[in-house]
């Protein structure tokens, strides 16, 4: 058991599961049942950034599925509110592809609500990037905190490097 009463699979396990679910016909019908689960999840703890930490790569495989999977039209939605929190940890560059991959899905589905949302969001990300930069040329924090808290941040949570190491489905 890891952390706050969480299992985790072993990874060969992970894995044997993928290919017993693809093998069985099932594979796109768990991929979609994870995405509806979590694009409503992300919606609803928008402001709980706590549990995006714990769920995040959940989250992240979500996307990717959706990504992958042809006329998913959660893509959009996912990707916008899950955005903030990408932010909040710094992560522009992930952000930003999962909103490009939004707007791909949103463009092929015809989704003008879904294309908008993820127009709006990206300039978001692109203007907090900017701002970010400009602080660290200042030699400031990006976010706006002390040095030291934005350094216990990175240290504590090692979301960097949780969301780096998430595989792809």
């Amino acid at each position: 058991m890891n952390g706050a009463h969480r299992y985790f699979l072993h990874p060969t396990i992970a894995d044997y599961a993928c290919l017993q679910l693809e093998h069985s016909g099932h594979f796109d019908e768990a991929h979609t049942r994870l995405i509806t689960y979590f694009t409503a999840f992300v919606e609803k703890h928008s402001a709980d950034y706590e549990i995006f930490e714990r769920e995040s790569s959940n989250i992240l495989a979500a996307l990717e599925a959706a990504f992958t999977l042809d006329g998913i039209t959660e893509l959009p939605r996912l990707a916008c509110a899950f955005t903030p929190f990408l932010l909040s940890r710094g992560l522009f560059a992930l952000a930003e592809q999962h909103l490009l991959r939004a707007y791909e899905a949103a463009t092929f589905a015809h989704d003008i609500t879904g294309h908008m949302h993820v127009l709006a969001t990206l300039e978001n990300v692109r203007q907090k990037r900017g701002r970010c930069s400009e602080r660290l040329l200042e030699g400031l924090p990006p976010d706006g905190a002390s040095p030291e808290t934005s350094a216990r941040r990175t240290i504590n949570t090692g979301s960097r490097e949780a969301l780096r190491s998430h595989r792809d489905l």
